[in-house]
């Protein structure tokens, strides 16, 4: 019985796998702001002319950075992570991704919605999957820092805003987005990263064991 609790717990927590480096409170809330504070939220430069058509489609995760203090850090090895994009009529996108688990014990898939709340800005927008977790955590921003759309998207998403209106360092999400989980990503593009105060070598690779028959998974 406690196995079965231990792994419905697990379940709910992989599947806002994807959403754990594109998480942070409401992107509407005031951010104070303050003249000469590097890294501050509304001083981050996120991608010009974002093309949500574009933007669109399957992606897989590859890379991340999650919080120092988070539990599904320190318990929960997340891998196998894919998501597709679909673009709907109202401009937002619905979501649908899966990842594995426990080796490949389980395949949890997780459904949800990112919406464009501003649309000067639609590059920065808030995800929410539909399971007990993702209705837990509630609406999560995540913003979109670079992407080429064809192979690269580096995610940005902040849990915590300080008073001097940039993000807390242990609450600090982000991640690597590519269509081809096998091409390697040129270190250059990291380097992006450095404008919004993540550090390349807080990064890890999110692999791909193919444990479970994802592409069937997630179509």
């Amino acid at each position: 019985m406690n196995r079965t609790k231990m792994a419905l717990t697990l379940v709910g927590v992989a599947t806002i796998g994807l959403l754990v480096f594109l998480s942070m409170y409401n992107s509407d809330s005031a951010v104070p702001h303050h003249v000469d504070v590097p890294c501050r939220l509304d001083s981050i430069q996120t991608q010009q002319h974002f093309d949500k058509a574009a933007f669109s489609g399957t992606w897989y995760a590859t890379m991340n950075k999650v919080s120092e203090s988070s539990i599904i850090s320190t318990f929960l090895s997340i891998y196998d992570i894919k998501v597709k994009l679909t673009l709907n009529s109202d401009g937002n996108y619905n979501i649908l991704s899966a990842g594995s688990g426990l080796y490949g014990y389980y395949c949890p898939v997780g459904e949800g919605v990112a919406r464009v709340s501003d649309q000067s800005q639609p590059e920065r927008m808030t995800a929410a999957l539909d399971t007990r977790l993702g209705r837990m955590l509630g609406a999560k921003p995540f913003w979109v820092l670079r992407t080429d759309y064809t192979s690269y998207a580096l995610i940005y998403s902040c849990w915590e805003v300080t008073a001097d209106g940039t993000c807390s360092p242990t609450s600090t999400y982000a991640g690597v987005m590519q269509r081809d989980k096998n091409v390697r990503l040129a270190p250059s593009v990291l380097e992006y990263f450095k404008e919004a105060c993540v550090e390349e070598d807080k990064l890890t690779i999110i692999n791909h064991y193919n444990y479970c028959n994802i592409e069937k998974t997630v179509i």
